[in-house]
């Protein structure tokens, strides 16, 4: 039974595992699947980072090892591969003041797993980091954060990681 109220579902990249980010109590549930009926079930010791995902979106590198979360500021979690259970990153959450609505899209990842993109609404900005490809550590990049628009409330990268899309 899933207590709380999950926000955004994902699903790593190599489909093992199913996390949700709650707003109240906060954290991300997490459920590993059934490889063959795709049924859901509760990892222990879930919800994870309780103190720091308050809803938000939620973006995975691409060899599924971290999950990133917008929710609250930005948050960096290692996928445990074996069991699924989430720990913070050294350094996370990342105190930016990042976040957006907590529905929003507010975080994404370029196609090659370099950069994170991160929404803050209030004031008006987009966070660009550069992910470190051992820890899984984001760190802001030179000149950030950069403007983003009027009411910035949302982001997205094109599949080719050429554009930036800011949704006000």
């Amino acid at each position: 039974a899933v207590t709380g109220a999950p926000l955004d579902v994902g699903i790593e990249p190599q489909g093992r595992f199913l996390y949700a980010s709650q707003q109240l109590p906060g954290g991300v549930l997490g459920f590993a699947l059934d490889a063959d009926t795709g049924a859901p079930k509760a990892i222990d010791g879930a919800p994870f980072a309780t103190d720091a995902v308050h809803g938000g979106a939620l973006a995975f590198s691409a060899d599924g090892r971290f999950v990133y979360s917008g929710g609250g500021d930005v948050s960096a979690l290692a996928i445990d591969p074996a069991h699924g259970t989430l720990a913070l990153v050294d350094g996370s959450p990342l105190h930016l003041g990042a976040g957006s609505d907590a529905y929003a899209t507010d975080i994404a990842i370029d196609p090659r797993g370099e950069l994170l993109f991160a929404i803050h609404s209030f004031p008006e900005a987009l966070h660009v980091l550069r992910i470190d490809q051992v820890s899984g550590a984001p760190t802001p990049v030179a000149g950030s954060p950069f403007d983003g628009g009027a009411s910035p409330y949302s982001v997205a990268v094109d599949p080719e990681g050429r554009f930036i899309y800011v949704g006000n």
